[in-house]
């Protein structure tokens, strides 16, 4: 298995724990080639001489796994950038030189539009590359198409992320009439949405008095002056916001426990089934997430949570009130989402689902079935 554990800290490093303890479980790991980088997350899928470093090494660890597991078939996460591609194909190709089993892991959803914009010789390289995977891994039912005339859909399957047990939340049961705890928790690029929440709380003025915002996660140096100061002129306006960097272990356990309502109003291109909103989901908040890519196959409208157009401040705003004014949906939302969490999202769950793709033999008995319809 080729994969990075955190750091850096974003969703796909964290998959990768759960992907590398269910082959363990399955009895199908033979060896883990680490490609992690602990620099921050806004350093990957750059061209500069520690990636390119990275990449050599990377490389020849697999090339000794591959002689020493002689009949191990590889597994790699695909990138959905140029440069981390040609990183992957270099996996890949030899992988292929050794003739040996390849499985590809997609951990986004933005595969097909980097195809289409990619650069004549680059698409090239990709059909070729591509042409030897024996099967494709994707998230939910809305990327199954991702791959089309690149690999057959027949060697397409669907893995549904899995999250962290984050809940019960115990915020949810001292919430005071007119007000909300709100979590925002990913990392603070701008196209993941929190600064259109920021500008959703704005437009709500006075009548957002009532709600308390944590932000959550890590931001290039300008990006986190920014959110900062926007906190600063929502507290004067009676909102307290707050911005509070990267946390993990019980420190993010902490916030999830704190929190009644969760927002992810993504836009962000290579969004594939974000970890967050399963974790908020298992916390049993209610969530404000946004019509992109795999999340409204994940949260369904009007059942975990509510679904507003990505980068549409004014619809944000509009959810966000309707959680503050109808005391009775957050709970509804929020148990919904712990529901579904239990079926399909626990770490048990996933190793069932990954024992049946990776050693099928092992894995039919534990195996639970994701709802393939957005409206659940």
């Amino acid at each position: 298995m080729v994969g990075p554990t955190p750091p850096p800290l974003h969703g796909g490093a964290f998959a990768t724990i759960h992907v590398l303890e269910g082959l363990r479980r399955a009895g199908a790991l033979a060896a883990h080639v680490d490609t992690s980088d602990p620099r921050p997350v806004w350093t990957t899928n750059r061209l500069d001489l520690l990636n390119a470093w990275l990449a050599i090494k990377h490389a020849a660890i697999l090339a000794g796994s591959l002689l020493r597991e002689r009949d191990a078939g590889v597994y790699v996460p695909l990138s959905q950038g140029r440069w981390g591609f040609y990183r992957d194909a270099l996996l890949i190709t030899l992988t292929r030189l050794a003739r040996r089993r390849i499985v590809i892991h997609l951990h986004g959803g933005l595969f097909a539009d980097f195809y289409r914009q990619s650069p004549g010789l680059d698409r090239a390289l990709i059909r070729w590359t591509l042409r030897g995977v024996d099967e494709a891994w994707v998230l939910t039912e809305a990327h199954r198409g991702i791959f089309d005339g690149l690999i057959p859909r027949d060697r397409i399957a669907v893995l549904e992320n899995c999250g962290d047990d984050m809940g019960p939340a115990a915020g949810s049961d001292h919430r005071e009439p007119g007000t909300m705890r709100l979590l925002y928790l990913a990392n603070l690029f701008p196209e993941k949405g929190s600064l259109t929440l920021l500008d959703a709380l704005d437009a709500l003025g006075e009548r957002a008095r009532g709600i308390e915002l944590h932000l959550v996660g890590e931001a290039e140096p300008a990006i986190a002056e920014q959110v900062e100061a926007r906190c600063l002129v929502l507290r004067a306006s009676g909102v307290e916001a707050s911005y509070l960097g990267p946390l993990t272990g019980d420190d993010k356990l902490a916030q999830y426990q704190w929190a009644h309502a969760f927002a992810l109003p993504s836009r962000y291109p290579p969004e594939g089934q974000p970890l967050v909103l399963l974790e908020a989901m298992s916390a049993g908040l209610a969530i404000v997430s946004t019509d992109h890519s795999g999340i409204p196959w994940t949260v369904f409208d009007g059942v975990q949570g509510l679904i507003v157009p990505p980068n549409d401040p004014r619809s944000l705003a509009e959810a966000l009130l309707r959680l503050l004014d109808e005391p009775d949906l957050i709970g509804r939302l929020g148990g919904a989402g712990r529901e579904r969490y239990e079926a399909v999202y626990t770490p048990k769950a996933f190793y069932g689902r990954i024992a049946a793709l990776a050693a099928p033999e092992l894995g039919e008995g534990d195996v639970t079935t994701p709802s393939t319809s957005k409206s659940g």
